[in-house]
């Protein structure tokens, strides 16, 4: 950004703040995040208590899959196959949050920012995509887990 375009920022933002809906614009945002902020303390304190806990879980979850797919050859190829398709859903997931991001870079680059929309737009569907990735990687690394305990119990009954 070229400091012509910061000064023009600056400008802007100093007629803002000189008319009353701006202030009883901030006045109202900070009473809605404060009562935000006071409803979702209690969600956020019962989230962070089950970190924890986390890791039983997935060790449920894994001795979980390992029951279902370890019972035949037939299950395990399915495992197999359940295992790639992880994979290729964290792939597709990932390029399309590297895409977005992508043009939410080119919209900033190549636009105004008075029209904010649209930028916000990629980047709430970048951290959507980052987060629905991260769900299926989750995935994918238990039932790597379960596999690698099948093939364990496979070399030990040999």
């Amino acid at each position: 950004m070229s400091v012509f375009v910061l000064e023009n920022y600056m400008e802007e933002f100093l007629k803002d703040i000189t008319n009353w809906w701006w202030w009883v614009s901030v006045v109202l945002l900070s009473f809605l995040m404060n009562l935000l902020a006071s409803y979702s303390k209690p969600v956020l304190d019962k989230m962070f208590s089950r970190i924890g806990t986390t890791s039983t879980k997935r060790s449920d979850n894994v001795s979980k899959y390992v029951k279902y797919y370890g019972r035949s050859e037939i299950k395990n190829l399915e495992l197999k196959q359940d295992i790639n398709f992880q994979f290729i859903l964290v792939f597709i997931f990932m390029t399309i949050s590297f895409v977005s991001l992508g043009f939410s870079i080119q919209y900033l680059n190549r636009y105004d920012l008075t029209s904010k929309f649209i930028f916000y737009c990629f980047i709430s569907f970048t951290l959507l995509s980052i987060v629905v990735a991260l769900v299926f990687m989750k995935r994918c690394n238990e039932l790597i887990k379960a596999r690698a305990i099948i093939i364990r119990k496979e070399k030990s009954h040999l």
